[in-house]
């Protein structure tokens, strides 16, 4: 991972992200920070900016159907993934949009999905979802303790174990990243 190399919009993109990072209150464990930015990077394909989930309405309506929530044709498509985490399903737009007291504002995420790519929004679904276990039921304190970081399988708190090794590889990087920087200073 060379960071060095970074665009000048990859290094504006992390700049904000970072702010937020740094704005959040419930984000002060140096290695929830590193598997966050791993998981960022791994869910976004190394664009650090919230995305969509590609694939036409009737392929996303094939894969995903009346699950997660989708209570009528189109939903699938409506709720596909977006964000940093690539949050799917109206469900689970619902559950965030309750959680982060989005309703009925013009983030209100039932109303305009596609409000999950504002970096600030995906940002703070992605802290509240991986904190509190509002994705899967798995936090990152089942896996982060003070004895421990159990990298790999904290995705459990995102998605199973799918991708589990490279984004552990890249979060044991991140740390040893954020650790130098914070010794030089």
């Amino acid at each position: 991972m060379n960071l060095a190399s970074l665009s000048k919009a990859n290094e504006a993109v992390l700049t904000k992200l970072f702010s937020f990072i740094e704005q959040d209150q419930d984000m002060r464990d140096i290695r929830y920070v590193a598997y966050v930015l791993a998981t960022i990077k791994w869910e976004t394909g190394d664009t650090w900016q919230p995305t969509t989930e590609s694939g036409s309405d009737n392929e996303l309506e094939a894969r995903y159907g009346t699950r997660l929530g989708n209570a009528q044709f189109g939903d699938a498509a409506r709720y596909r993934g977006r964000g940093y985490l690539q949050i799917v399903g109206k469900a689970n737009y619902q559950k965030m949009n309750e959680v982060l007291g989005l309703v009925g504002t013009d983030s209100d995420l039932v109303k305009y999905p596609d409000k999950l790519l504002d970096p600030l929004v995906a940002y703070r679904v992605l802290s509240h979802g991986m904190r509190n276990g509002s994705l899967t039921g798995k936090k990152l304190s089942d896996f982060i303790t003070k004895d421990k970081a159990d990298y790999r399988n904290a995705r459990k708190v995102v998605n199973g174990l799918d991708h589990a090794e490279g984004i552990m590889t890249d979060a044991n990087k991140f740390e040893a990243i954020l650790r130098d920087s914070l010794a030089k200073n």
